[in-house]
């Protein structure tokens, strides 16, 4: 399962699923491995809102030297300030982005989370030192699929709501 978007498609993403899907060249594709963390509170998931107004998981890139697990953990506390261990892979998917210096494949792994110790998130102004993120919520888990941005990440969620 993959998707492709890039700056221009920001505004009108999800693409319309009947837009052709390409695979670009490999030779000139850069491969990032990607995590997004589902962490679930009492029935809600804990998504994140960036600066252009999409929501998401929290999560980023995994560094050369650390696994998934590490990555996770790591992105969510530098996202959210949460402490969390990640306990499962709960699937994984792929998606193109058009940057300006060249096309981008992130092989993302989505993996379940637990707080460590469980604490409030302000969701109310910036909590993080991250400009880019603007806000945090906990959206019920029925929601949080169709509010992420991404069908891919949508469709993982969908088959795996139930796991909170």
């Amino acid at each position: 399962m993959y998707e492709r978007y890039g700056p221009a498609a920001w505004e009108t993403h999800p693409a319309a699923p009947e837009a052709p899907l390409t695979d670009p060249d490999p030779e000139a594709c850069r491969v990032r491995p990607t995590v997004k963390c589902l962490v679930v509170r009492d029935g809600r998931a804990l998504c994140i809102r960036w600066s252009n107004g999409d929501w998401s998981l929290p999560g980023g890139g995994v560094e050369p030297d650390e696994s998934v697990h590490a990555a996770a953990e790591r992105e969510v506390r530098e996202e959210t300030r949460l402490d969390v261990r990640a306990v499962a892979v709960l699937d994984c998917y792929s998606y193109f982005l058009d940057r300006p210096d060249g096309v981008q494949r992130n092989l993302t792994t989505v993996l379940r989370c637990e707080e460590r110790n469980r604490r409030p998130v302000d969701t109310d102004a910036n909590p993080v030192e991250i400009e880019e993120i603007t806000a945090h919520e906990w959206v019920p888990l029925d929601e949080v699929g169709e509010r992420v941005v991404g069908r891919a990440l949508g469709d993982v969620l969908a088959r795996h709501v139930g796991t909170g």
